[in-house]
């Protein structure tokens, strides 16, 4: 259960630092369907919280299923991968490196 919770919360956090790097400083979002997705700032928080969370869930409800914990498993590691690149970005920008 953990994992997926860790899951769910790294989304929610890309979300929040895309937005915050978006709106803030200008950033460019590189992926076409968030690009679409940060036009409409309330359907970007709609798909991460309803739509990847019952992906999750789904994940977690298959957890019997070998792919479905290793997909889960490759999510967070994406997820993780991600967070730290933003949480980099985030540090660059507010010692006036970038």
């Amino acid at each position: 259960m953990l994992l997926y919770l860790v899951c769910y919360g790294l989304s929610l956090f890309d979300l929040s630092a895309t937005v915050y790097l978006t709106e803030q400083y200008g950033a460019q979002e590189n992926n076409p369907f968030g690009q679409l997705l940060l036009a409409c700032p309330p359907a970007a928080l709609f798909y991460k919280a309803v739509v990847v969370g019952a992906a999750l869930w789904l994940l977690y409800r298959l957890r019997r299923n070998r792919a479905a914990v290793w997909g889960a498993r490759l999510i967070c590691t994406v997820l993780c991968a991600v967070t730290a690149y933003h949480a980099a970005l985030i540090s660059l920008v507010a010692r006036g490196i970038l």
